[in-house]
């Protein structure tokens, strides 16, 4: 009697591991890896700057589905069966170790993707899976209690079982195969990109994540304003949200564009000093320096307009006014 087959369409991560614990559930499948480029795993090469980032420490399924804004209650049912701790045990059984970064991403040890290529390959190789490349399939239809999968090329494939791994795509008409099933497809919508840079200027910082960040495109300025809170602190969220509920306020009295909370922990911003006396500025954001609880820094932006609104009378008085009033409020509500 021939074995039963399974077809895995996707190389990617999520093709591998489908197949590889295909494997080890029912070792008599025979099992097939169908990729459409001629290359495998390409996004885990890449991910996390070429660090790949394996998952994120998080033991708490409702907290972790939150990040999953348009699939929350998917997501949550999924990571009951596989959850985050599962992640590492099942490396960690397969000899790869991973770490967890001051912002909770998780990656090998070794600081390389390349580890977690191999382990993945290993685990095909082992389980005997066929992988054939260059593939796309262009249609997929149930008869006879088997799968016909037709690719490009007008060649096929019977299967008894299809697992779809093939990713996203950017146009909703190249899903027309899963269509013709009876799917419903959501309209795709950009994600994650990247930017063409024609030199190499940043590329060593390939990988590095920040929480918030503040992009500025040359020759440009900004009308808008933004806070500061220092990286590390004891009352870091305190002063986050202290900040925060500050630029709110005076952007809620101007025209000054609201661009959130950034981290700002260089020597250079917090170690602001007199240009008279010499000595450090009281509204310095390092506790090592500036000893008050709280402190946050307001700045506001660089154009033209920006300035009007700084010098004029008025606006100085609304926004004076609607720090008083949020300051006033929230230091109540820390008495109470």
């Amino acid at each position: 009697m021939s074995k039963r087959k399974l077809v895995v369409i996707g190389g990617g991560a999520a093709g591998f591991f489908c197949a590889v614990n295909a494997a080890a559930f029912n070792p008599e499948l025979e099992i097939i890896i169908i990729e459409k480029t001629t290359k495998l795993l390409s996004k885990v090469k890449v991910s996390g700057g070429g660090r790949c980032n394996v998952t994120h420490y998080c033991l708490s399924i409702a907290e972790m589905a939150k990040n999953y804004p348009r699939g929350e209650n998917f997501v949550k049912k999924t990571f009951h069966q596989f959850f985050t701790n599962d992640t590492i045990n099942w490396f960690g059984k397969r000899g790869v170790q991973l770490k967890t970064e001051r912002d909770g991403r998780m990656f090998p040890v070794t600081n390389s993707s390349q580890t977690i290529i191999d382990c993945l390959m290993t685990e095909i190789n082992k389980c005997e899976i066929k992988i054939l490349m260059n593939r796309e399939v262009k249609q997929l239809v149930i008869g006879n209690r088997q799968w016909c999968l037709t690719f490009a090329d007008s060649l096929n494939i019977l299967s008894d079982y299809v697992c779809v791994a093939s990713g996203g795509f950017a146009k909703s008409a190249q899903f027309a195969w899963l269509k013709d099933l009876g799917h419903t497809i959501e309209e795709p919508v950009p994600s994650l990109f990247t930017f063409n840079i024609p030199e190499d200027l940043i590329k060593n910082l390939m990988g590095i994540s920040v929480e918030s960040a503040l992009v500025k495109i040359m020759g440009t300025k900004r009308n808008a304003v933004w806070g500061y809170i220092h990286y590390g602190d004891k009352y870091e969220a305190e002063n986050r949200e202290l900040a925060a509920r500050l630029i709110k306020a005076i952007a809620s009295v101007t025209t000054l564009e609201n661009r959130g909370v950034l981290l700002d922990s260089t020597t250079g911003r917090n170690d602001y000093r007199c240009k008279t006396t010499g000595k450090r500025g009281f509204y310095s954001l390092d506790e090592n320096i500036n000893t008050a609880p709280y402190r946050v820094l307001l700045e506001i932006g660089d154009n033209t307009v920006s300035r009007e609104i700084l010098l004029d009378p008025v606006s100085r008085k609304k926004m004076g006014e609607a720090i008083k009033l949020e300051l006033a409020a929230w230091l109540s509500e820390r008495k109470n």
